[in-house]
């Protein structure tokens, strides 16, 4: 185990910028997911509206309550001039009179007419409309059901409430959109970690008298392969381990050890395993000088997030940048995270993990190739 040995001392001389890396890595992280679906402000449409009430019945009463609880309702005499401009001026959204006998004629057919007046080019008096119609609709089916008007009214309301509906819609959501938002951005900080860490002491075992003095002993090319790849997969493991037991404990204690996350921990830990591999094959193509992989590991790893959709979901990606995309892990590591979080089978997400260790795999083939046309023989 003497590469593998040679290999973390190499490391360990680097500790200060692996853990500058590590630290910077967390910090995106906590950056790129601090925004979550539980802090979007949903903004509820309300328009200013005049009622004329020329029924003050308990019915018109209960539709007056209603438009109020969604509208701001404008009190105050006014007539037929005054009203006409404020439509004009879009200081009101509409002109709304309840008849005479509305009720009456509510309780004999089902449904009554309610007068309105509104600009026809503006969508804020049909908005209007449709929410009166909608309550008139569901209030009308519970009285001839049985109910009281109180009632019925009380409970058409809140049926119609956006605010519940949206209440409810972010309750059911939420987890989703955290955990895609947490998890969907790790692929660019594991890859950056990954090869910030471990691209400079693989292309140390390139630099001539080390190579000359591996080349000289009784160990075997095979071997010196193997454990260099070992190395880096302990390495990118304590990486895996480490940005996963961070991201999870920041903002997804709720579903830490459930099925959900250990399939996102295990297409996580496939991506790793496959870019871990492309690392060696872009190793094998250094000579000698390390001095840029810094400018290599930026490369790639921005290349691969945008073009994989770590940095913008999927959906708005241009058909040309997907198909790019699809020949890239972080495409199927997306595609798979957004299969675990809507819940399907195991089958359509595992396509997904096959292709990115098939990725892998491809990595690892070419970089073979490329060590043994190096070195003039083959590993065996």
């Amino acid at each position: 185990m003497q590469v593998f040995k040679a290999f973390f001392k190499i490391v360990k001389y680097n500790r200060t910028y692996i853990i500058m890396s590590l630290m910077i890595t967390v910090v995106l992280v906590m950056l790129l997911s601090g925004t979550n679906a539980d802090e979007t402000k949903v903004v509820k449409q309300s328009y200013s509206v005049i009622v004329k009430d020329r029924d003050e019945s308990e019915l018109s009463k209960e539709l007056v309550e209603f438009i109020g609880k969604n509208h701001t309702i404008k009190h105050g005499v006014y007539s037929d001039d005054i009203i006409t401009d404020n439509l004009f001026y879009h200081q009101i959204a509409e002109y709304i009179e309840i008849p005479k006998g509305f009720e009456d004629e509510f309780l004999k057919n089902g449904n009554a007419e309610v007068y309105g007046k509104y600009d026809e080019e503006m969508p804020s008096g049909l908005f209007v409309n449709n929410q009166i119609n909608e309550f008139l609709s569901l209030l009308g089916k519970k009285i001839a059901s049985g109910e009281e008007i109180k009632s019925a009214a009380e409970s058409s309301t809140k049926e119609l409430d956006q605010n519940g509906f949206v209440s409810i819609n972010k309750k059911s959501n939420g987890s989703e959109e955290k955990t895609k938002q947490v998890f969907g951005y790790l692929p660019y900080a594991m890859m950056l970690i990954v090869f910030s860490g471990c691209l400079k002491p693989i292309i140390a075992f390139n630099e001539e008298e080390r190579k000359n003095r591996i080349e000289v002993s009784s160990m075997p090319r095979w071997k010196k392969g193997v454990e260099i790849a070992l190395a880096v997969m302990c390495l990118a493991l304590f990486f895996f381990v480490v940005i996963t037991g961070f991201a999870s404990l920041y903002k997804l204690q709720n579903i830490m050890f459930t099925k959900q996350w250990c399939l996102i921990v295990l297409d996580l830990a496939v991506y790793t395993v496959s870019v871990s591999l492309l690392l060696f094959a872009i190793s094998t193509f250094i000579k000698r000088d390390g001095s840029h992989t810094n400018m290599i590991s930026n490369t790639f790893t921005l290349t691969f997030a945008f073009v994989g959709g770590s940095f913008v979901p999927i959906e708005y990606l241009g058909s040309t940048i997907k198909a790019i995309g699809k020949f890239v892990p972080n495409y199927w590591y997306e595609i798979a995270l957004n299969d675990i979080t809507e819940g399907k089978s195991f089958n359509v997400i595992l396509s997904s993990l096959t292709l990115q260790a098939c990725f892998g795999i491809a990595a690892l083939a070419v970089g073979l190739c490329s060590a043994k046309l190096r070195n003039g023989k083959r590993y065996t």
